[in-house]
């Protein structure tokens, strides 16, 4: 009996394959990857239980002076657990709610800043403390974005990309 990756001859009943079962042991095949595992299990993580986490520790720091941007903040934290655990578990939805935490992030980035220029905050503590901020978020969705767009991963396990 061939052999259906390798075209190789198979020995007996085993149903294995000398040659593939030996090179898929040396890491010279290479499945495809499915499931979650890998970068896509350490952003579900990451969602579910380490932004929680920091949110928590950032905002009981200043419990007393919250503000509306810090309830839009916490919007993003509730709905980011929502997402990781619907990508967690591999819901057909989760890419489309990915898509839209992606969203929220980036809206609460362009409010922030909006909002810092229309109070007339001067531009040294923007650029002191929050242009870090910015760009940090920006790079985070920049990378996921990328990461889910393009990954095997992501494609094998929902039937398609971001």
């Amino acid at each position: 009996m061939p052999c259906s990756k390798c075209g190789g001859g198979i020995p007996g009943s085993s149903g294995l394959c000398p040659s593939c079962y030996l090179a898929a042991r040396e890491g010279l095949l290479d499945p495809e990857p499915k499931g979650v595992a890998g970068w896509l299990l350490f952003f579900c993580i990451s969602l579910v239980f380490f932004t929680p986490f920091l949110w928590f520790i950032r905002i009981s720091a200043r419990a007393s002076d919250l503000g509306i941007l810090d309830f839009c903040n916490l919007t993003r934290v509730v709905f980011g657990v929502v997402v990781g655990i619907a990508l967690w578990i591999e819901r057909l939805a989760a890419l489309i709610l990915l898509k839209a935490y992606f969203l929220i992030v980036m809206s609460i980035m362009i409010a922030t800043m909006v909002r810092f220029f229309a109070v007339g905050v001067p531009i040294e503590i923007i650029a002191g403390t929050h242009l870090s901020w910015f760009i940090r978020n920006a790079i985070y969705l920049f990378l996921w974005g990328l990461y889910f767009h393009s990954s095997q991963r992501v494609k094998a396990t929902f039937g398609r990309n971001l």
